[in-house]
């Protein structure tokens, strides 16, 4: 199966890496011209059912009256909504189905490890989920029906919110410019930058691709606890002995804080643990249900998947949550480490006929079958493998479980 290139039409990149991304609002007309929406409104309800998927319901009767329900739904809570003024948002549901998660293909331009998910929403006429803005970029890709996005101020860390029953909505949102959007429209809207959405039909459906902006504080803090892990009891400060002027021992000196700084650094300059910290925290599932050491399937199912996997070139397809990432070393003896859900996977001795797999693998969404038989006779790619066909986060129609 050769793998299709999917690109946005009328859609340039150099001018939208240059002059858009993380600065200023880019419309796409017709990005995606042939757009055939990929879900109906009764499979996303569907989805709002489940225990295990995140999903919201946003009401409101006028502009300041906004009311947020966390799922999961009963069916009998959308006949009771009415039709109009109300809106229903799935987190990550490109984790499910596979048709959706197809649409990440189109945005292989930015960095996979950058991905967050691919919400989608369903509104009817008047529905929406207030003025606000977002910590991330995102690209809002029109589905099905109308919307109208008004986009006002880029706000900051001291812009003032309402917390109305969850929802952080701005109180001074003022319009500076509004467009309609249709099927295969596509708005992208950098960080930080509020704006706000009203469905203009009852059929109104938005597929909203986000990306990850992590906080300094968890990226410090996970780091953190790598380095827990990796550091022994023989891991000391050690400061030299220094006479202290005129009896001032409850002074630390400029020379103290320079050995701290110094020891301290040290550890971010060590580029082979920061490199595997780094494939570690990017690949970690966004839920974690088990320890990421644990499999998930079992020898039986195992055996079972990769024999359905190397009996036919089948097409496959991999979602956002299935996290799979390389870094290319400057060490020849092992040129490049391997990332899948939350660590490092061994590669083994003979890895040279392996690396062509996993890098196509981790650069593709959506690829053949054939491309996994080289892992097969690795146990502990074999099971990363069949984890993901278990927790759905890779898919083929020819694969049973």
């Amino acid at each position: 199966m050769k793998q299709q290139i999917r690109q946005l039409e009328q859609f340039d990149l150099t001018s939208f890496i240059s002059d858009y991304w993380q600065k200023k609002p880019l419309l796409i007309r017709q990005a995606l011209p042939d757009w055939d929406n990929p879900l109906s409104p009764d499979e996303l309800a569907g989805l709002s059912l489940e225990e295990e998927i995140e999903s919201r319901i946003v009401t409101h009767k006028g502009a300041s009256d906004w009311q947020l329900e966390q799922g999961p739904f009963d069916e009998s809570r959308f006949s009771s909504l009415g039709n109009s003024n109300w809106s229903l948002l799935v987190q990550g549901v490109d984790n499910h189905v596979a048709s959706v998660a197809t649409l990440l293909d189109y945005f292989a331009f930015i960095p996979s490890w950058q991905v967050d998910d691919v919400m989608v929403s369903f509104a009817t006429q008047g529905g929406g989920v207030g003025p606000h803005f977002d910590r991330y970029d995102v690209f809002l890709v029109q589905g099905q029906g109308r919307r109208e996005w008004k986009l006002g101020e880029a706000c900051d860390d001291q812009t003032p919110v309402n917390n109305n029953d969850g929802l952080l909505l701005l109180d001074n949102f003022q319009c500076k410019t509004s467009y309609v959007l249709g099927p295969g429209d596509i708005l992208y809207v950098p960080p930080y930058l509020s704006h706000c959405g009203t469905s203009l039909d009852n059929d109104c459906m938005t597929y909203s691709v986000g990306f990850r902006s992590p906080a300094m504080s968890e990226l410090i803090d996970d780091f953190a606890t790598f380095l827990q892990t990796q550091l022994t009891e023989d891991d000391l400060l050690r400061a030299p002995l220094s006479v202290q002027k005129n009896g001032s021992t409850g002074a630390i000196n400029p020379a103290t804080l320079d050995i701290f700084k110094s020891q301290m650094t040290d550890l971010f300059k060590d580029e082979g643990r920061l490199a595997e910290w780094l494939g570690c925290w990017a690949t970690l599932p966004k839920q974690s249900v088990i320890e990421s050491e644990v499999s998930l399937a079992s020898e039986d199912e195992i055996h079972s998947i990769c024999s359905q996997l190397m009996a036919n070139d089948v097409p496959v397809i991999r979602s956002a949550s299935a996290r799979f990432h390389y870094i290319e070393s400057k060490d020849n003896s092992t040129p490049l480490a391997f990332f899948a859900n939350g660590r490092e996977l061994e590669i083994g001795e003979n890895f040279e006929g392996l690396i062509p797999s996993i890098k196509k693998i981790c650069d593709s969404r959506s690829f053949s079958s054939n491309l996994l038989l080289p892992l097969m006779n690795n146990a502990e790619l074999r099971e990363v493998i069949a984890d993901s066909f278990i927790a759905g986060s890779m898919y083929s129609d020819s694969v049973s479980l």
